[in-house]
């Protein structure tokens, strides 16, 4: 099991294309992930709606825990969507 916390680095929050993206990660992933912040109940990270109830904002640490076979990957993919916003 990896847990990690990653920073919400798009001005926007962690809005409904980065909520994608990750619900898209771990969906195909064979890990189980989950996500929390400021003290929310862990959510499944296969959820986009349940990601977007975080109401993460600009510089929101989320503890993300991947636990499986892929964890390292899934982790290194997650970092990635993070980093660079979703893309936006």
């Amino acid at each position: 099991m990896i847990r990690q916390n990653l920073t919400v680095r798009c001005k926007y929050g962690l809005h409904l294309l980065m909520a994608s993206q990750i619900a898209k990660i771990t969906t195909s992933s064979a890990s189980a992930v989950h996500v929390r912040c400021r003290g929310c109940p862990q959510v499944n990270a296969c959820s986009a709606l349940r990601i977007m109830l975080l109401e993460a904002t600009e510089g929101t640490p989320i503890e993300v825990t991947v636990e499986g076979s892929d964890e390292a990957t899934v982790l290194k993919a997650l970092e990635h969507v993070f980093e660079e916003g979703g893309g936006i």
